[in-house]
């Protein structure tokens, strides 16, 4: 999960920072469809979390509301990316403002911030838990909806790995977000997520990216978790 939440904070500093430096009107509109997918994206995780992984957790450990507390965080900032989601797509190249998006940014950063860092210490706590139960939970559950997260095309592959069957929505926005705000050299190098079928980057990087190859230049990584200058920051 630490992981995970190294993504989203990767992917809003990429957005902040380059906010103020994108003029033409083609690096505003992927810098506006970038700030859109993320967003989509986080959404989508805590409205996973929510919906199936939390509960998923109380079950197995039998304490009702036990995760309540990392919900209420949730809502605390939910308000405001639902604010960033209607900026990014309501707004022209014309009538974008960095100042109006980094206000927005601002008025949730604190609280996704404090929330991103305590929900790694709630979780770490379970230790004493059904640990292999747990797992299961979070690995049968951690994949974004395709209703919630619509792409121009979808492919779904059924591959049964050495540990488990990993469902995966491979989807022409979300996955070319997420590995592009892997950083695989983070911590000395690391192999996150350790379940991902190897090919997935090579087939995001041919075809995947294609459709919005440009935007995909501003993320901090490329399709293989190798950093990458941010051209506008």
């Amino acid at each position: 999960m630490a992981h995970a939440h190294n993504a989203v904070l990767r992917g809003v500093n990429s957005i902040y920072l380059q906010a103020p430096n994108v003029k033409k009107e083609k690096d505003i509109e992927d810098l506006l469809f970038l700030t859109k997918v993320w967003t989509k994206w986080l959404i989508n995780h805590h409205e996973i979390e929510e919906d199936r992984i939390f509960p998923g957790f109380e079950k197995i450990i039998g304490k009702p509301g036990l995760l309540k507390v990392n919900v209420e965080q949730h809502h605390i900032f939910s308000g405001g990316l639902e604010d960033l989601l209607a900026y990014a797509t309501s707004t022209s190249p014309k009538d974008y403002s960095s100042e109006k998006l980094r206000a927005i940014i601002d008025g949730f950063s604190k609280p996704l911030c404090t929330h991103l860092h305590e929900e790694i210490d709630t979780l770490l706590s379970l230790r004493s838990y059904d640990g292999p139960a747990l797992l299961k939970i979070w690995k049968e559950n951690n994949r974004p909806n395709s209703k919630e997260l619509p792409t121009v095309s979808t492919v779904f592959l059924g591959l049964t790995g050495r540990l488990l069957t990993w469902h995966v929505v491979i989807q022409t926005e979300v996955v070319p977000l997420f590995l592009g705000l892997r950083d695989k050299t983070f911590q000395g190098g690391n192999n996150w997520p350790d379940n991902m079928p190897g090919f997935v980057p090579y087939i995001a990087d041919w075809i995947l990216t294609r459709g919005h190859r440009s935007v995909w230049r501003l993320l901090p990584c490329d399709m293989y978790g190798k950093p990458q200058p941010l051209p506008f920051a």
